[in-house]
């Protein structure tokens, strides 16, 4: 006899628990939406997040800024990099890495003396393990009711009806 099907109502599903995934889903939430968030595995146990060694890049010394970043992203890309989303990065690093302290990551905001990279004006490398990222943004998905989280949920596939 077959499982019963579960259906569940929801106003966004985000499907993967990694890092990305986890923060979309708390945007989602922080907009006022129902989420539903679906990950193969335990939080922080899956994905590349939790063995991200922890380099953060954000403009975020004085005279830097977040144009800055992105021209020499952009340069440094030979303009092949997405220029939407290298604005969108650049724009919001620095308030990402605040928010996640905020849920209670330990940051490293001590950047070194010279960039990391030859290449860039600024240094701007913060440093956030991605074991204590997952960390911090389960811990925000535990300050909302309007994420319901389901692990070990292998997605295949999605039907829509109509396209919607």
């Amino acid at each position: 006899m077959p499982a019963e099907m579960e259906k569940i109502r929801t106003d966004v599903l985000v499907i993967g628990g990694g890092g990305a995934g986890v923060r979309a889903a708390l945007a989602a939430a922080e907009a006022g939406t129902q989420v539903l968030l679906l990950s193969r595995s335990p939080l922080g146990k899956g994905g590349l997040t939790p063995t991200a060694n922890g380099g953060y890049h954000a403009a975020c010394v004085p005279g830097d800024s977040p144009e800055l970043h992105a021209a020499e992203l952009i340069r440094l890309g030979r303009g092949l990099n997405d220029r939407n989303l290298v604005h969108t990065l650049t724009q919001n690093a620095l308030n990402e890495a605040k928010r996640l302290g905020e849920f209670g990551a330990r940051i490293t905001w001590e950047v070194p003396p010279k960039p990391h990279e030859p290449e860039m004006t600024y240094p701007r490398s913060l440093f956030i393990p991605g074991r204590e990222m997952m960390g911090a943004l389960r811990k925000g998905l535990k300050r909302t009711n309007r994420v319901t989280l389901r692990e070990y949920c292998l997605t295949l596939g999605l039907l829509t009806v109509d396209g919607t």
